[in-house]
């Protein structure tokens, strides 16, 4: 005599509509928490050191305050190599260097989003430049003198990205293994190992060796990284010990459910707002420290920074009995050259 399954009630339409809305749901927060610190995140307070003749120097300040307010913290400094010590210690992200040789100088291994800004500057810094070397050329004429020639703006990369990875994909792509190499650890330690202390033990010893994997393969391999490989190496550890002691802590202190709340919020929320692919003052809601912040200003693209030409603002033209362009201005936020 067979014995006949009893059959499975169908699910409810109701409960249908329900999972399908709570599917739709997951995906618009999944969405949601990978996009928003991308698409709405904008260039705020980046510190710019300026070096240069001070009626130049004012003259660059306020022109990026009246144009671009808000997208810059400008500091003076005294001298190129002033400028350059701030940019190796990423306590600027770039500089401008005025006078007769004007420059402007970059560091791309910070990120290529400031540098492609700095980029626009000095395109825009240029077009200026040859727009007023122009205007007196007529004056010259006049006069019988050489029309003046307009200074060559140079950009120049101090710190640049490894030769391999000269746009840095490699460098963002690299965040990834961590957020989630940290997951893995976090979540095997958590189900596998018993013990605080052999937990902790687990913990370090793994994060050691998957931090060396990750810097022999994105340096020893593929060249993306630069610098010392032990150094990148605790670097790598530091940042898999913290995700995975994350987990394992939520996992101690609230049970098992620890485990997918620990994970949901390295994923969700902690690798989007991680500043992987952008700067730290680029996030939005990211409140960074600026001596005089200009409040309620529209953050403009560099396409639309006009800066006028401080390279002549101070050169007489041939001819002419005062400079050809003079801007008596004022200066706002100042730093001191280390």
């Amino acid at each position: 005599m067979s014995i006949v399954p009893a059959a499975v009630p169908h699910t409810k339409w109701s409960r249908v509509v329900l999972v399908a809305i709570a599917a739709a749901c997951i995906v618009g927060v999944v969405l949601l928490a990978f996009t928003w610190a991308g698409i709405t995140s904008s260039a705020k307070n980046i510190p710019l050191a300026v070096t240069g003749p001070p009626a130049q120097v004012r003259a660059l300040e306020k022109a990026l305050e009246d144009k671009a307010g808000g997208t810059f913290t400008i500091g003076t400094v005294e001298g190129r190599d002033a400028a350059t010590a701030l940019i190796r210690s990423r306590d600027a992200y770039g500089a401008v260097v005025l006078g007769q040789a004007p420059e402007v100088v970059t560091a791309s291994a910070n990120g290529t989003v400031v540098s492609q800004i700095l980029t626009g500057l000095a395109q825009q810094l240029q077009a200026q430049i040859n727009q007023a070397t122009a205007a007196a050329a007529g004056p010259a004429a006049a006069g019988g003198h050489p029309a003046p020639v307009a200074p060559q703006v140079t950009v120049t990369d101090v710190v640049p990205l490894a030769a391999s990875d000269a746009k840095g994909t490699g460098l963002a792509l690299a965040a990834f293994p961590l957020a989630f190499g940290g997951m893995i650890g976090g979540i095997l330690v958590s189900l596998v190992v018993v013990g605080n202390r052999r937990r902790l033990g687990t913990l370090a010893l793994y994060s050691i060796l998957a931090g060396g994997l990750i810097v022999q393969v994105m340096q020893g391999l593929y060249g993306v990284l630069q610098g010392n490989v032990v150094s990148n190496g605790l670097g790598a550890a530091l940042a898999l010990l913290g995700t995975s002691s994350f987990i394992v802590g939520l996992n101690a202190l609230i049970g098992t459910a620890g485990i997918p709340v620990g994970a949901v919020t390295t994923m969700l929320i902690a690798n989007p707002i991680s500043a992987a692919t952008a700067p730290l003052r680029h996030l939005p809601g990211v409140a960074v420290p600026a001596e005089h912040p200009t409040p309620n200003t529209k953050h403009q693209t560099p396409a639309e920074i006009i800066v006028p030409p401080p390279c002549l603002d101070a050169v007489p033209a041939p001819g002419l009995r005062r400079p050809v362009r003079h801007l008596n201005l004022h200066s706002r936020t100042r730093w001191a050259a280390r």
